[in-house]
């Protein structure tokens, strides 16, 4: 699903800026 791709890349984003706990 498009939807699940897309919360991957957001939860990827997030880590990115050392925002685990957000995921």
């Amino acid at each position: 699903m498009a939807a699940v791709r897309r919360a991957r890349s957001y939860c990827r984003c997030l880590v990115r800026f050392s925002d685990r706990e957000l995921c």
